[in-house]
């Protein structure tokens, strides 16, 4: 009727099994420290200030894998341009997460997402993050650092040349179909955006809806007004684009049509552009851009000026 006792049965075993357990623990314990000790030592010898982590808090603090994204920081920060940075992020922090079993990709992903939601609207930011994403070798995370620019892009008033050309390789990098979609749809966005700003001013973007058809058709009439801005003809072009709604052609035609029957600027210097120089710019641009475009436009707008 008595109850079983493991000590009482054979004491010595058992007090032997559990001080065997209590030293495979500490063992463990002191490996652990070993190798924190081990990766920060190797940050510290990268430039890694002593405010940023210390051994008691290492751990606390997410171990090898902040101490890799706080030296992306550090070094991407202070780097003098953009190849200065990847380099140094290639032959310095990438070796020391290889060294720590920390993924680089994961680091610089972190990175970038902690720029882009604490920006705001900062160009050299979003510029930063951009050329971060360069640096990933999987190109799902390639693209997903690229969405996270993308998105972080609406809220800057000036968005820097190096967001478009993310953009167009972020498409090429896409290999998966769900992230492509994400991607085309960030930067059909951006592009509105863009055009919203530049011919309507920032408080528009609070009035237009992306999902309203009118809206887009309003933009491009809108856009096709401005037929001595520079870009009027690849904007009108990019809301066609970005509108299925929208047709090419029409909106081509249209900013042609305007040009004709427009009348000369009152400003009479000797280099002003005639307006029928200013339709041949624009019939050779469109050339450059879409040869059979161009030649279905010409064709109409012959039509037109035959008519008028």
């Amino acid at each position: 009727g008595s109850q079983f006792s493991p000590r009482q049965s054979n004491p010595d075993s058992y007090t032997g099994c559990e001080e065997g357990f209590d030293n495979d623990i500490d063992d463990e314990c002191i490996e652990s420290k070993l190798r924190d000790a081990l990766h920060l030592k190797e940050a510290r010898s990268l430039g890694m200030s002593h405010r940023v982590a210390k051994l008691g808090n290492f751990s606390d603090l997410g171990g090898a894998s902040f101490i890799a994204k706080e030296l992306i920081r550090s070094y991407s920060k202070s780097a003098v341009d953009d190849d200065d940075r990847t380099g140094k992020l290639m032959n310095l922090i990438k070796p020391f997460c290889k060294m720590a079993s920390v993924s680089f990709d994961s680091a610089i992903a972190q990175y970038a997402k902690d720029l882009c939601d604490t920006n705001r609207g900062e160009p050299a930011i979003l510029h930063e993050a951009a050329t971060l994403s360069r640096c990933c070798e999987a190109s799902i995370v390639k693209c997903q650092v690229a969405l996270k620019v993308l998105r972080a892009a609406l809220l800057c008033h000036n968005i820097p040349r190096s967001i478009s050309a993310l953009s167009d390789d972020a498409m090429k990098w896409a290999t998966n179909e769900s992230i492509r979609s994400e991607l085309e749809e960030a930067s059909r966005l951006l592009v509105i955006d863009t055009i919203i700003r530049r011919y309507c001013g920032s408080r528009a973007r609070d009035l237009f809806r992306v999902s309203d058809p009118r809206h887009g058709l309003r933009l491009m009439n809108h856009v096709c007004r401005h037929i001595d801005e520079p870009n009027a003809l690849p904007d009108a072009l990019s809301l066609c684009d970005a509108f299925s709604h929208l047709n090419r052609l029409e909106a081509c035609l249209l900013i042609l049509q305007r040009t004709v029957l427009a009348q000369q600027s009152k400003n009479n210097k000797k280099e002003e552009v005639t307006r029928s120089e200013q339709c041949a710019n624009i019939m050779r641009r469109l050339y450059s851009i879409e040869p059979l475009l161009a030649e279905n436009v010409g064709a109409r707008a012959v039509t037109f000026c035959s008519e008028t």
